[in-house]
C-alpha cells in the first residue's frame, strides 16, 4: 500500500484509492485475527470501527463545512477587501502581515465552522 503511494505518479495510481484499499485490508486483517482467528469480527471490533470511522467523518464533516464557508466569503468577495487594504511594498512587511491576518481569520472561520457543525 505504501510502495503505491509513494510511487503514484510511476504506477499512476490514485492515492486516496490505495489507502482506502490498504486500511480496508487492515480492518479486514485485525478483526479476522482479533481474538482468535475465527473469520468472524467480534463486538471489540465492530465498535472500535465505529469509532475510528466516526472520527473520521467528523474531521470530514468538519473540513467539508470549512470549505463551504470559505467559498461563500469567496464568492461574495470578503477576501478581496482585505487584500485591498495591504499597501505594503517589502517582503518582510508583506510576511507580517499576512502572518497576522492568517491568524485572526483562521481563527475566525474556525470558530464559524464549529459553529456551523454542532448547528
Amino acid at each position: 500500500g505504501y510502495i503505491g503511494i509513494i510511487f503514484e505518479e510511476v504506477f499512476e495510481f490514485n492515492k486516496a484509492a490505495v489507502a482506502l484499499l490498504m486500511s480496508t485490508g487492515l480492518w479486514v486483517t485485525y478483526a479476522d485475527f482479533y481474538g482468535g482467528s475465527s473469520g468472524l469480527a467480534s463486538n471489540a471490533v465492530l465498535g472500535q470501527l465505529g469509532e475510528q470511522l466516526a472520527e473520521v467523518s467528523d474531521i470530514c464533516f468538519f473540513l467539508l463545512a470549512a470549505s463551504a464557508i470559505v467559498e461563500v466569503v469567496d464568492a461574495h468577495q470578503g477576501f478581496k477587501v482585505v487584500t485591498n487594504l495591504i499597501t505594503t511594498k517589502s517582503k518582510k512587511g508583506l510576511f507580517w502581515v499576512i502572518g497576522f491576518l492568517t491568524f485572526f481569520l483562521s481563527a475566525i472561520l474556525n470558530n464559524l465552522t464549529v459553529t456551523i457543525v454542532m448547528v
